[in-house]
């Protein structure tokens, strides 16, 4: 995971604003459909057996956009959030819940600091998409 991304996954995890805007599924306890990569996972095996993540899902997922240069005192590295749901609403939900975490915050640990961007939605291409509500978010860390 490049710089950001355990800390960003973390805050986007734990919070109960983002938590109650996308879908979960079970394995032991309720887990959050919050993924760092840019792909997401075609299924997840839970406690009822293999949920498919189809356009009706409510997914958050985020990847780095820009490389990381460790040539410098501060490592700025920008990382799209993509917020994907069945609706315009709901996707624009899931970027509202993540734009208002991740916005001008640092983490936890206050390694890392946040910027957000919000960014226009993207309709679905056709029956096999959905809609995506993207942030832009500039993940800032000293070395």
């Amino acid at each position: 995971m490049s710089a950001g991304s355990l800390q960003m996954q973390e805050l986007l995890y734990n919070d109960s604003g983002t938590q109650t805007s996308v879908s979960t599924f079970t394995i032991t306890t309720t887990e959050y459909m919050i993924f760092e990569g840019s792909l997401l996972p075609e299924f997840i095996l839970d406690d009822t057996g293999r949920v498919e993540i189809d356009v009706k899902k409510k997914t958050l997922n985020h990847f780095a956009v820009t490389p990381e240069n460790g040539n410098h005192e501060v490592i700025d590295i920008t990382r799209q959030v993509s917020c994907r749901a069945y609706t315009e609403a709901e996707a624009e939900a899931i970027q509202l819940a993540a734009f208002t975490v991740l916005n001008r915050v640092k983490s936890t640990d206050g390694s890392v600091a946040f910027i957000a961007e919000k960014m226009p939605t993207i309709a679905p291409q056709d029956k096999a998409d959905n809609w995506n509500a993207p942030l832009n978010v500039r993940t800032m860390t000293t070395i």
